[in-house]
């Protein structure tokens, strides 16, 4: 059984700048609240295959995470994949040129026995309202640095 959460933003900024920030995995932590820490393997900008180390907090409940970039399309799309066996997930941003700026979509899908226990328990919003916070925060920063 998956949860699939989807959410859409516009950004009155330059998709530039909203790409910058999502491949800047460093900064993640500035902008998206449930991040405690990111870093790639070779602390550098994200590209396909790149490994991300990660510690998400939603809510009470800290996570360690370890995303493969399977798609980074320059400017479109960037596809993370984390395997381990509580939980599989795959969550993707993907990026259009607006009139007012840019329209940024994340679309997550999350597996596992970890998220059959989480919505037997009610807790499976956690991964909306993460997402959700997720695009705020980057819509926040993004129109901060115009």
């Amino acid at each position: 059984m998956a949860i699939v959460v989807e959410h859409s933003v516009n950004v009155a900024s330059a998709p530039e700048t909203v790409w910058g920030l999502l491949i800047n995995v460093s900064s993640w932590h500035t902008w998206w609240k449930d991040c405690v820490e990111a870093n790639t393997a070779d602390f550098k900008m994200l590209r396909e295959g790149s490994t991300i180390s990660m510690v998400v907090q939603p809510k009470h409940q800290k996570m360690t995470l370890q995303p493969v970039v399977d798609l980074c399309t320059e400017g479109k799309s960037l596809s993370l994949t984390h395997r381990s066996p509580g939980i599989q997930s795959t969550v993707v941003w993907t990026l259009k040129s607006s009139p007012i700026g840019v329209r940024v979509s994340v679309r997550g899908v999350f597996t596992g026995i970890n998220v059959l226990l989480m919505r037997l328990f009610r807790q499976d919003d956690i991964f909306r309202f993460s997402l959700h916070g997720n695009l705020r925060g980057l819509k926040r920063m993004a129109e901060r640095m115009i």
